[in-house]
């Protein structure tokens, strides 16, 4: 199993003043790296080989997504021009929940420059009311499992 990776070039909206990457744009990142996870899981093609969203089907697929809770460490700077790879992996799973672990570091180097976690919960668009993430999406998420994965609690 492997983690999901997203390949970042830092620019000049990445960073604050001090020229080192900002919470907020790593935040950022993280967000549209999951976002693109779940496309993955949701996006299907039909007979013609045309690509059908979720909201085209809302009684099957349509789910969205809230952050319920989000840590990170920031272990070495980042600045303009440097790029990352930022890595998703899958560490808890439940029924309307996931934890992924995170880390970003720059290509050919072993040492991490940020990590941290992220909690997601899957609700239902229009009540945002949890719900149950969707098999594919499961299937998905344990396919980014570092090892056998523990369900939430």
């Amino acid at each position: 199993m492997a983690a999901h990776k997203s390949e970042i070039a830092l620019t000049a909206a990445d960073v604050g003043q001090t020229q080192v990457m900002t919470v907020a744009r790593m935040a950022h990142h993280l967000e549209r790296a999951v976002l693109a996870l779940t496309r993955t899981a949701m996006t299907t093609r039909d007979e013609f080989g045309e690509v059908t969203m979720p909201g085209q089907t809302p009684q099957v697929d349509s789910v969205a997504f809230e952050v319920v809770n989000f840590e990170l460490e920031q272990l070495a700077a980042l600045k303009i021009g440097d790029r990352v790879i930022l890595e998703l992996s899958l560490e808890r799973l439940g029924r309307t929940s996931a934890r992924l672990d995170f880390r970003m570091l720059r290509p050919g180097d072993i040492r991490t420059c940020v990590q941290g976690t992220l909690s997601i919960v899957s609700v239902e668009p229009v009540t945002r009311r949890a719900s149950p993430i969707p098999t594919r999406l499961r299937n998905v998420l344990l396919d980014i499992a570092d090892e056998e994965v523990p369900p939430l609690p």
